[in-house]
């Protein structure tokens, strides 16, 4: 499990940059060249190369030479590692959520229930009485 902490610490480190978030969004499509990624982001072709090395490490993506060309994907192993830290966390939430609920709906029940509120009115005219004021309000 601390090991899994880790790794979900680095990936989400790695995620934390908006340019690498973008190149993730964009390998989600299909894989993809330097080149091709570097032409439709803000930043220059190194900078590109720059942030698929953090991405690489942080598992999240993988990359194959084909000829020349370095092509990235997305690295399936590596997401799966964060999605499993995801649902962990968020069952654990679940879990305190419905417990809570339990606990509120079962106090909720122990209690009698209390009345209705209404607001004072005018026994002659039915209409609201503010009791701020010496006048009624219209109902």
């Amino acid at each position: 499990m601390a090991t899994d902490l880790l790794a979900a610490n680095d990936t989400l480190a790695a995620l934390g940059d908006g340019t690498r978030r973008a190149i993730v969004e964009l390998l989600a499509e299909r894989p993809r060249a330097v080149g091709e990624l570097a032409s439709v982001l803000p930043v220059t072709r190194p900078a590109v190369s720059l942030h698929l090395k953090v991405l690489k490490d942080a598992r999240l993506v993988r990359v194959t030479p084909i000829g020349t060309r370095r092509v990235y994907a997305l690295d399936v192993d590596g997401l799966a590692l964060l999605r499993t830290y995801i649902d962990r966390l968020w069952a654990g939430a679940l879990d305190r959520f419905a417990a809570a609920a339990e606990a509120a709906h079962a106090a909720g029940a122990a209690r009698p229930a209390s009345p209705a509120i209404t607001s004072p009115t005018d026994p002659q005219t039915h209409q609201v009485v503010d009791p701020d004021d010496e006048g009624a309000v219209p109902a």
